[in-house]
């Protein structure tokens, strides 16, 4: 059987334990912290995206006449799609940052350290309730920053769905205007073309004919 630890021994446990339950509990500080920090960066960008869109894309389709029946189709829906992704990214950022209970020491045992009783008491005794107060408040924080890390990934993904319908709008008028441009440079050839009339010139000899000159047209398009 192996010795008891003796006073000493079983002081400087309690301290590593003690040093390492705060490690952790400022470790999961600092993953707050990145999470809302991450949260609003994607808030903002919903935000941005969310005002160009509102903006400029009622206008757009109002005045995009060639973009055809089939294209306002497509541009109405990655519009619609996109306003819905940058509504459900906010809302996952907002869950996010959103406040959430913790655990922690009540006010009343707070108050009870200025406590003679707790005065006399050891050193290791302190040790040992902090140490028993930090493990709940990391379980509690732990848990609680698995459920921000999750509203965070769902914010993101559901931002880039938002940029790829907003691309999608984007590209139903790009290829409205090539197609447009490809339009105009057909008309265009068509009309330096047009129709060649080639002349055909009959010089007929005789009295009768003298001095007469028949032309005959003869269409032909190229």
């Amino acid at each position: 059987m192996s010795a008891r630890p003796t006073h000493e021994e079983r002081e400087a446990t309690i301290d590593e334990l003690l040093a390492q339950a705060r490690w952790i509990a400022e470790r999961e500080d600092e993953r707050l912290s990145t999470f809302a920090q991450r949260a609003s960066w994607a808030l903002g960008f919903c935000g941005v995206l969310a005002g160009l869109v509102t903006a400029q894309g009622r206008e757009t389709l109002a005045q995009s006449t060639e973009l055809g029946a089939a294209g306002r189709v497509w541009a109405s829906v990655s519009l619609g799609v996109c306003m819905l992704a940058l509504i459900t990214s906010a809302c996952f950022a907002i869950a996010a940052v959103w406040p959430r209970s913790t655990t922690d020491m009540s006010s009343d045992e707070v108050d009870s350290f200025t406590r003679d009783e707790w005065k006399d008491r050891p050193k290791a005794s302190h040790q040992e309730r902090m140490t028993f107060v930090l493990a709940q408040r990391i379980r509690a924080d732990r848990a609680s920053n698995e459920a921000r890390s999750e509203s965070v990934l769902r914010a993101y993904i559901a931002l880039v769905v938002a940029i790829v319908a907003l691309g999608v709008y984007v590209g139903a008028f790009v290829l409205d205007a090539i197609n447009g441009r490809e339009n105009v440079q057909t008309q265009q050839a068509a009309r330096n073309h047009g129709f060649r009339m080639p002349v055909t010139l009959d010089v007929r000899d005789g009295p009768a004919a003298r001095g007469a000159v028949t032309v005959r047209f003869r269409h032909s398009r190229r």
